[in-house]
């Protein structure tokens, strides 16, 4: 449902002017959803952030285009250093916090074929994969 509303969110733009950070299912949908790439190949008009630490939420809010959208769309960890003068209102940026709640926890409707495409299943104390972009343990 996070993604869904990310996607919502970003919705209308061109996919070439939106760039989606992270590799989990977090970002993998939303790139799927909206056709976005994981970096741009110009300066994006849209920086969505799914890893949830300060430094790549900073390098979201550098990356952006002036008059640009930031989406962070993870818990961020630590604390975020950010000037609301320099950073945002001098280059007109909007900033969208978005975390993952009870509420949106899921949605009927989504296809998830790429989301289960990327789980892998992972014995105790077995080794994971790189690759996947969220994990089942299970024996």
């Amino acid at each position: 449902a996070l993604a869904m509303d990310v996607a919502e969110l970003v919705g209308g733009r061109e996919p070439e002017s939106i760039e989606v950070g992270g590799e989990g299912a977090v970002a993998r949908l939303v790139r799927t959803l909206t056709g976005a790439s994981s970096r741009a190949d110009r300066v994006p008009d849209v920086v969505v952030d799914t890893s949830g630490t300060a430094a790549s939420a900073a390098d979201a809010l550098r990356r952006v285009a002036d008059l640009g959208l930031v989406v962070i769309a993870a818990a961020v960890r630590d604390p975020a250093k950010l000037s609301l003068y320099a950073d945002l209102h001098v280059r007109g940026l909007e900033l969208v916090c978005l975390t993952p709640d009870r509420e949106r926890g899921g949605v009927s409707g989504v296809d998830t074929t790429t989301l289960s495409a990327t789980l892998s299943l992972v014995s105790p104390g077995g080794d994971l994969d790189p690759g996947a972009a969220w994990y089942r343990v299970g024996g």
